[in-house]
């Protein structure tokens, strides 16, 4: 498929789409998506150039996770 197929069949690419109209179809389109699921992992790396955590005293490199808990209680 060519660029200009794409360009013509692709929702978000078609050349009478003004700024303001992508601008909503984003919005409404990613308003009703989940974080993606290895967001905090890829970040952590991302932040130090792609290099992993410093090893710990036995050897193993850790990432942090966020938990959510929402109403549990422990």
């Amino acid at each position: 498929m060519s660029v200009a197929e794409q360009r013509e069949r692709n929702g978000y690419l078609h050349k009478d789409l003004t700024e303001d109209a992508f601008v909503e179809k984003r919005t409404q389109r990613d308003s009703g998506l989940n974080e993606p699921k290895l967001l905090h992992q890829s970040l952590q790396v991302n932040i130090r150039g792609g290099r992993l955590p410093k090893p710990s005293s036995q050897g193993r490199r850790f990432l942090v996770l966020p938990l959510r808990l929402g109403a549990a209680k422990w």
